[in-house]
């Protein structure tokens, strides 16, 4: 069992997350890789984040309920927020908590793991797909690959 998954019990999702630009409530997924879900955002002040990204067998969890596994990355704690970020100062995602059932993710980029998944308050890009000022609601999951 992957290490993100044993720790579900952990995870509690926001009613609202405002995703670069988008809407997602009634706490859907935001991606799915292979059956996982690579990027989960839960409850707390400042947010918790589990991150995953794609590995030889499948997908391997690099951050848990905000604490890095990997020595490449970091994760920060500022004003009410939960940033993660690769050595040499690249921010791989910036989220912070609205309210206790909201929470908004104004900066993505999973380029350096081999996603093609980056955005900023302005929007979203996923492939050649751009999204910006989007609603979802009641949704599973936003983006699925593989």
């Amino acid at each position: 069992m992957l290490e993100f998954q044993k720790n579900f019990k952990k995870y509690e999702p926001y009613g609202r997350i405002t995703f670069c630009s988008n809407v997602i409530e009634g706490g859907g997924y935001i991606f799915e890789m292979s059956g996982k879900h690579p990027v989960l955002i839960g409850k707390g002040n400042p947010p918790l984040v589990w991150l995953s990204i794609p590995a030889k067998d499948g997908v391997r969890s690099i951050v848990n309920g905000s604490r890095s596994l990997e020595n490449s990355v970091s994760v920060v704690s500022i004003l009410g927020g939960t940033q993660i970020v690769l050595s040499g100062g690249h921010i791989i995602l910036s989220v912070r908590q609205i309210s206790p059932n909201e929470a908004e993710v104004d900066e993505i980029d999973l380029r350096p793991f081999g996603l093609s998944v980056h955005g900023n308050r302005d929007g979203l890009k996923v492939g050649g797909m751009s999204l910006s000022g989007n609603h979802f609601s009641g949704v599973g999951t936003m983006f699925s690959f593989g």
